[in-house]
């Protein structure tokens, strides 16, 4: 009898070390099975995520702002950057303007009387400051003012780039009168925010007065396309 009972448990002991091993093994086939799942459900949220940012970006121009915003929406929602999902809208729905045949306004770097008075001014020593940045002016930037755009470029060994608007985009100009009036600085302001200066311009009344002039023209412009 005692035999038999020793014998039903080691049966009962090899029957749970038998459960435990079939359990350990099926354990990596369920841990790979989530696994694809998941990553499954990702590339799905991914996808539909890219589409609803694509069709958002197809609507209408003339709302352009709401399909930004709710771009921000939809990234929440799919777990995404908002900067990045409103940045790509914005840019998707920004128009292309041709500049192939644009005619010239005025282009050329900032006035020759403000870097020949900040020399003058270099012989006092709390002035040098303000001589090497015209300086730096006259030598690395460059307007180029057309009846499409308005651009500014830096050519300075620390800062390469090119600053550029159209006229749609710019809501009003500031200009200060600088060497008796003979040349001045001026700010455009932008419908993003923005500010484009423009400092020592030779003329500016009249730049001012074109650019604005330009502005209105876009306005009534896309007014009119809308209309």
């Amino acid at each position: 009898m005692h035999t038999a009972l020793s014998s039903r448990a080691s049966c009962v002991v090899a029957g749970s070390r038998s459960n435990r091993l079939s359990l350990r093994t099926r354990q990596p086939r369920q841990t790979w099975s989530r696994a694809a799942v998941a990553s499954s459900d990702a590339a799905e949220t991914e996808e539909a995520f890219e589409e609803r940012l694509a069709k958002l970006a197809r609507r209408d121009k003339r709302g352009a702002k709401k399909p930004v915003e709710e771009a921000g929406a939809v990234a929440s929602s799919a777990g995404f950057s908002t900067a990045t999902a409103t940045s790509a809208v914005a840019a998707a729905a920004a128009p292309v303007t041709d500049f192939s045949d644009e005619e010239v306004y005025f282009e050329g770097p900032p006035a020759a009387g403000d870097l020949a008075l900040n020399i003058a001014l270099a012989i006092t020593v709390l002035w040098l400051p303000l001589t090497l940045a015209s300086v730096g002016r006259y030598a690395w930037l460059k307007y180029k003012i057309t009846n499409k755009r308005i651009c500014v470029t830096s050519k300075a060994p620390f800062q390469d780039e090119q600053t550029q608007a159209t006229y749609s985009e710019v809501v009003k100009v500031v200009s200060v009168p600088r060497g008796l009036g003979f040349w001045g600085d001026m700010v455009v302001n932008l419908r993003n925010g923005d500010k484009l200066e423009i400092r020592s311009i030779e003329n500016f009344k009249e730049v001012q007065e074109y650019i604005e002039t330009r502005a209105e023209e876009a306005r009534t412009a896309k007014i009119n396309a809308m209309t």
